[in-house]
């Protein structure tokens, strides 16, 4: 599993997010705007208040503007995420 993926399991999902809207170089209005999700709702996700769907992820995946090879990943590490439970 990529290092990436690995990532995500040992921090908050939040945290984790805005790292990759960091190291993208991309404005947290960019990746929601992208991603067709609402500010309020983005802004939920970030304080931590709500845990995105799956689609919301992928959503974000879109926003934080990766191709389908890393976004085949994300979907990958959601779905072996979520059997472990």
């Amino acid at each position: 599993m990529d290092d990436v993926l690995k990532s995500i399991y040992k921090e908050l999902f939040e945290k984790h997010l805005q790292k990759l809207i960091n190291k993208k170089g991309l404005k947290n209005s960019e990746v929601y705007v992208a991603a067709n999700i609402s500010k309020q709702y983005f802004s939920r996700i970030m304080n931590g208040s709500v845990k995105p769907s799956k689609k919301k992820v992928l959503d974000l995946a879109v926003g934080l503007k990766y191709g389908e090879k890393t976004t085949g990943k994300i979907r990958l590490g959601i779905h072996f995420h979520r059997s472990k439970h």
